[in-house]
């Protein structure tokens, strides 16, 4: 903590690295927090470079901002759950770059572009969907994808008591049995694409996400990570304040 003027209490732990935003809110409601030894519970408590916090017990310590993009494979999850039988996301990060948390997720059958940071707000912005960042998956899709399908799901329905819709759908190629489909979307609710394209009997062979915001997969090879530039960082951030752009 660096600022002479007071900072809301979550927007430091963000800060930190320890959790998102919303997870620290989480914490500090839950009792999990303190302040200079006392327990705090509410949410607009702000703080002094000078305070000592606890998040359960341990003592936050200044972090660089880290922001990474990386090229995850399939059998990967976004967590760093020690009882889970697939390896963790970190696990593909040196060791002085595991501090950072996924931003969204990718189930652990999904692949491609995943962002990971240090800073709670980024995660808020890129993962809220009132900040209309938009996200494009390239979509293997057991079956043929007509014209019917591309805007039914564009149009959306619910399912399991969710309403579901994609921004945008392009089918990019036929072939036999098979479709390769373009997904455009600004939320990501659990599992958005594979439970809406299989409403329609279909099933998804395979889904890699190229692109968030502006930050592109590119060329990155699978398996590896790079820190994202100035300008890709700057561009993730301008949703706050300039709401829905082209992605």
């Amino acid at each position: 903590m660096s600022e002479e003027l007071p900072v809301r209490l979550q927007k430091v732990i963000a800060r930190s690295g320890v959790a998102s935003r919303r997870e620290a809110e989480r914490l500090i409601l839950s009792g999990l927090v303190c302040v200079n030894g006392r327990c705090v519970r509410e949410l607009g408590t702000k703080v002094f470079a000078a305070d000592v916090v606890l998040v359960n017990g341990v003592e936050l310590k200044p972090t660089d901002l880290l922001y990474l993009a990386l090229n995850k494979p399939r059998g990967y999850e976004c967590s760093n759950d020690p009882s889970s039988n697939f390896p963790s996301f970190l696990s593909l990060l040196p060791k002085d770059r595991r501090t950072v948390h996924h931003v969204g997720r990718l189930d652990v059958a999904s692949e491609g572009l995943l962002l990971a940071t240090t800073d709670g707000a980024l995660t808020q912005i890129v993962t809220h969907p009132s900040f209309e960042v938009p996200k494009l998956y390239d979509v293997w899709v057991r079956g043929q994808v007509d014209d019917v399908v591309l805007r039914a799901c564009v149009e959306g329905r619910r399912i399991d008591g969710e309403w579901l819709r994609f921004e945008e759908m392009d089918c990019v190629e036929n072939v036999g049995d098979r479709s390769l489909v373009r997904v455009k979307l600004h939320g990501g609710k659990n599992r958005e694409i594979r439970r809406l394209i299989e409403s329609f009997g279909m099933g998804v062979a395979r889904l890699k996400r190229q692109q968030v915001g502006s930050v592109q997969l590119g060329d990155l090879a699978t398996g590896k990570w790079r820190v994202l530039t100035a300008d890709e960082v700057d561009s993730l951030f301008s949703y706050r304040t300039s709401g829905s752009r082209t992605g």
